[in-house]
């Protein structure tokens, strides 16, 4: 019998991105991080906080409401430690464990 792939859910992906250390770097409009296939996509913070991605994967489901695994990561940074003025002009480099600014 042929054996299914488990579907991995994005949440899943994002927890996983911010065990590894995947870098995010606040920019002038919001956020940049690295995708899985070496594109780095841009994250645009709106005045009142929503983010916006510019993956394939956003741009095709957020017509639907769903958040791609960049968004997720970005949120979690963001409860991790909360950035909202002024810009950093430097990267937020994620530790297991901790945060390095």
């Amino acid at each position: 019998m042929a054996q299914t792939k488990e579907k991995i859910t994005r949440e899943a992906r994002a927890v996983e991105m911010f065990r590894k250390g995947v870098m995010v770097t606040r920019t002038a409009t919001g956020y940049e991080i690295p995708g899985s296939n070496g594109n780095v996509y841009d994250i645009t913070e709106t005045e009142d906080g929503c983010l916006f991605c510019t993956c394939p994967d956003a741009l095709y489901r957020s017509h639907q409401g769903e958040m791609c695994k960049h968004v997720l990561l970005v949120e979690m940074v963001r409860e991790f430690l909360p950035i909202k003025a002024p810009v950093i002009d430097h990267d937020i480099h994620l530790k297991p464990g901790r945060v390095v600014v």
